[in-house]
């Protein structure tokens, strides 16, 4: 038998909150690419460098990430203020 799928309050948006909060590394990656010397896209394999420390993120790219991650922790911000809008129904 499959599985069913019931009409349950707020799943729209519970599906969309939780899509907001995912950040691939792919998607980094291609944020970075902005910022990348000659524009060249950015593996996700030079990212854990820079993660792990084993290579320095440049400067641009660093502004960029924090300019980035500021527009996402507003995304996420509106997904909780809805979230929170639909439990109170």
């Amino acid at each position: 038998m499959g599985r069913q799928t019931l009409p349950a309050p707020g799943t729209k948006v519970v599906q969309g909150a939780l899509d907001v909060a995912r950040v691939t590394m792919g998607e980094i990656c291609s944020w970075l690419t902005r910022a990348s010397a000659g524009k060249k896209s950015v593996a996700i394999g030079t990212l854990n460098n820079y993660r792990d420390g084993r290579r320095e993120m440049p400067a641009p790219m660093r502004r960029l990430l924090a300019k980035e991650l500021r527009k996402h922790a507003r995304r996420v911000e509106q997904a909780a203020d809805e979230l929170d809008r639909t439990a109170d129904d």
